[in-house]
């Protein structure tokens, strides 16, 4: 008799177990699908093209290629105006070799321009007939040897010690450079949009600047070149300044 209760008992409560796995297992599936449907949804958004523009530049960035370009602008300035005076050549001369800073004069471009003067190579590394030729050499020839040695140093440098000596002269860039290719190809379309604004190119091209920026950055090149009526004169870039 208790056998035969014992398994009314069991059997009832059967159905209800297999329910409570159903509806666990009913649940758990629902919730990896809301799991899935959340991932699938984040993934489509995040798969979307950014429409955010990158902004437009409002200053020349002063990348490495800009700072070797205009270092060379401002050494080859410097020689050239200094290379004129030979008091003046002589008197830098000096002060670079009073500084301690005569490592900066090197040998090789003065020795190129004595065999060029002279028709003869300087006795390098022996000291007595390097002093016996010089002693040998035209008065007008030393004069120039002595200028070279003014253009090693200046060439020869570092920055810091090159803006001093840029600062000093009072070099005026206005004299040497006026906008290049060379420097165009250096820096982005935006940032040349800033150089036409600077210079005042905007203004002098009107309504053809928003179309030529509209084409290839070498088109724009050629366009910010070749503006008629425009002198590009005496306008020197800020980002080119010591």
């Amino acid at each position: 008799m208790l056998k035969k209760v014992a398994a009314r008992i069991k059997s009832e409560k059967a159905p209800d177990t297999a329910a409570a796995k159903a509806a666990t297992a009913t649940g758990a599936s629902k919730a990896t699908s809301a799991t899935s449907a959340t991932t699938a949804a984040s993934a489509a958004k995040g798969s979307k093209p950014s429409t955010t523009a990158n902004p437009e530049a409002t200053v020349v960035a002063e990348s490495d290629r800009v700072k070797t370009y205009r270092v060379a602008l401002w050494r080859k300035a410097l020689r050239r105006e200094v290379s004129a005076d030979v008091a003046l050549a002589r008197q830098y001369l000096i002060a670079v070799v009073a500084t301690g800073d005569a490592r900066s004069i090197a040998a090789e471009p003065v020795n190129t321009i004595w065999e060029r003067l002279i028709d003869d190579k300087p006795a390098v590394g022996d000291f007595s007939k390097a002093a016996t030729a010089a002693a040998a050499l035209e008065s007008d020839v030393q004069v120039k040897l002595l200028v070279a040695l003014a253009m090693s140093a200046i060439q020869g440098v570092d920055v810091p010690y090159l803006v001093q000596m840029c600062r000093h002269h009072k070099l005026d860039l206005a004299k040497h450079w006026k906008l290049d290719k060379e420097f165009l190809e250096l820096i982005t379309k935006s940032e040349m949009k800033v150089v036409a604004d600077e210079l005042g190119l905007r203004a002098a091209m009107g309504d053809d600047f928003k179309k030529v920026f509209a084409k290839s950055k070498a088109e724009v090149i050629d366009a910010l070149l070749s503006v008629e009526g425009f002198d590009y004169s005496g306008k020197v870039l800020k980002v080119l300044k010591f």
